[in-house]
């Protein structure tokens, strides 16, 4: 369509986006490892890396940011100086199989999707996980078919994207 816009570009695998608390975009480079922040000019910088394959990024009411690392298996806290620690990597004493994307509830809790959480037959069959703010992890919703992209439409209503299942 004509009302669309290049408003950054040569960003490897860009994924995740978000507006952070300072009014400005994130976003991650997949295949670089990196967290990004774009200027309103549109020009592009990086924040952090985590040294693995990061997919989605959020803030919770603080302002902080954390981001799912499928390649780390991990949900990250970035800080505002760009040190980047796990904040979460099991559930139940079982490694999660890469998160993919996350969003944070009014509560506080934050909701992500881990799409490759169970062995064969079927890896495809995973829940979705949360996280309260002390860090302890519970399924949110179990057996869907490859939880992808989630986010929150209001206070009582998450959407997630069951890739496997159309």
């Amino acid at each position: 369509p004509d009302d669309f816009s290049i408003f950054a570009s040569e960003i490897p695998t860009p994924e995740g986006p978000a507006v952070g608390p300072d009014g400005l975009l994130y976003l991650v480079s997949a295949d670089d490892g990196k967290v990004l922040r774009v200027s309103p000019q549109g020009q592009v910088e990086t924040v952090a890396e985590t040294g693995g394959r990061p997919n989605g990024i959020a803030f919770n009411s603080s302002g902080e940011m954390f981001v799912a690392d499928a390649g780390l298996k991990s949900i990250l806290h970035v800080s505002g100086s760009g040190s980047v620690d796990v904040f979460i990597d099991e559930f139940d004493g079982t490694s999660f199989g890469g998160p993919n994307d996350l969003c944070f509830l009014p509560t506080g809790d934050l909701l992500f999707t881990d799409p490759i959480r169970r062995p064969a037959p079927d890896p495809a069959i995973s829940p979705v996980y949360k996280v309260n703010p002390s860090g302890e992890v519970s399924a949110f919703a179990n057996d869907l078919a490859y939880p992808n992209g989630i986010a929150l439409a209001s206070e009582h209503t998450v959407y997630v994207s069951e890739s496997r299942a159309q």
